[in-house]
């Protein structure tokens, strides 16, 4: 079939059934296009258009489409911190707020942050939340981006509890946060916890024997992990097996936050030790006693 010039009768129903346009087109090379302004005051619903040649009312083409009224989007605040624990002994905790539309568009306009801290989590209990008063933040958002630096000497003369007993409940340190847009007006928030460590590493040796056979070399491992239990790479620890020619080495964790390292022991002793520690963190110990194989030819 190829396109051909006709006249073309063209009619718009609002919502309510009623027509509110009607306009007649010679179509050319058999295409329309035109554009129609849906004023402000008109009720949504499900719209149509319909279009029928010169003098065939009856046959008309059809098609539908909705109206609805233009809401636009909110933006969205997230919260990243430079570390993903607060350490009791660090001097600050700095973290930044981003605030930015999902199309890209950034966001200036000012911040308030409280803060608190969440104890007695549990897997039947979700915690409470008790906000340190006094260490509010307030300050302004420019390019969609604000940072926000806490000092750790403030934190501790605001809390009734000092950090390190809250690391060893490991409460967590609460950051909430609201955006407002300048231009706008428009308010959002977010919020985000991080936990209360003494320290950034976790260090042990739950893959080390706590055996040995004989004649042959011990190999103890050592495994590091970040306080969210992500491996910590590159981590240097020092590594002490008594009864052994090395006595003391320092060695290195892999990708997977795993170090392991092989010891050649001095005679058979019936038992030995394994201490490991990481600058940052308090020595760990166990104890690995001798075990007798026997193999017997099938």
């Amino acid at each position: 079939m190829r396109p051909k010039s006709v006249i073309v009768l063209v009619s718009i129903y609002n919502a309510a059934g009623n027509k509110v346009k009607k306009s007649t087109h010679k179509v050319l090379d058999g295409i329309l296009s035109k554009s129609y302004h849906i004023p402000d005051i008109s009720k949504p619903g499900v719209w149509k258009i319909t279009a029928h040649y010169e003098g065939d009312e009856k046959n008309p083409a059809v098609c539908e489409f909705s109206v609805q009224k233009f809401v636009p989007p909110s933006f969205e605040v997230t919260v990243h911190s430079e570390k993903t624990f607060l350490l009791v002994n660090a001097e600050t905790f700095t973290f930044t707020i981003q605030a930015s539309y999902a199309y890209g568009k950034v966001i200036d306009g000012a911040f308030n942050c409280w803060f608190g801290m969440k104890k007695d989590e549990s897997k039947n209990n979700p915690g409470e939340i008790k906000f340190i008063k006094g260490l509010e933040k307030t300050g302004s958002v420019k390019g969609g981006r604000a940072e926000i630096k806490v000092k750790i000497s403030e934190i501790k003369q605001l809390l009734d509890s000092t950090l390190e007993n809250l690391a060893v409940i490991q409460a967590q340190f609460y950051i909430a946060v609201t955006v407002t847009d300048i231009l706008s007006g428009e308010v959002q928030k977010s919020a985000a916890f991080v936990p209360v460590v003494l320290s950034p590493y976790n260090v042990d040796l739950s893959r080390t024997r706590s055996f040995y056979t004989p004649t042959f070399p011990f190999q103890a491992v050592v495994t590091v992990h970040h306080p969210n239990g992500s491996p910590a790479e590159d981590v240097q620890v020092k590594l002490d097996v008594s009864s052994t020619k090395e006595k003391s080495l320092n060695i290195t964790t892999n990708k997977e936050g795993i170090a392991f390292q092989n010891f050649k022991l001095e005679g058979t002793p019936s038992s030995f030790s394994v201490q490991v520690k990481q600058s940052k963190n308090k020595v760990i110990l166990i104890p690995v006693k001798a075990v007798s194989h026997c193999w017997q030819k099938q």
